[in-house]
């Protein structure tokens, strides 16, 4: 199977003073896919490590029922 590229875009709102802050620190960087992509790539590696975090607790709980909500059609 082959994959091209794909293309997202992200869209700052520069009336709000929070975005357009983060819009004029982004516009200053030379590679900002690669930016992106490392900013993204940190959160998941977050994500990931508080899930386990939460399933080694969970584990831990005698008689414990483990409940896990995959593509919540509010969260997105």
């Amino acid at each position: 199977m082959t994959y091209g590229e794909v293309r997202k875009t992200i869209i700052f709102k520069l009336d709000d003073p929070e975005q357009r802050a983060m819009y004029e620190q982004i516009v200053t960087k030379t590679n900002f896919s690669k930016l992106v992509k490392r900013m993204l790539s940190a959160e998941l590696q977050r994500m990931r490590a508080a899930q386990q975090q939460t399933l080694q607790q969970t584990s831990n709980q005698p008689n414990a029922i483990t409940y896990q909500a995959t593509n919540h059609p509010n969260k997105q």
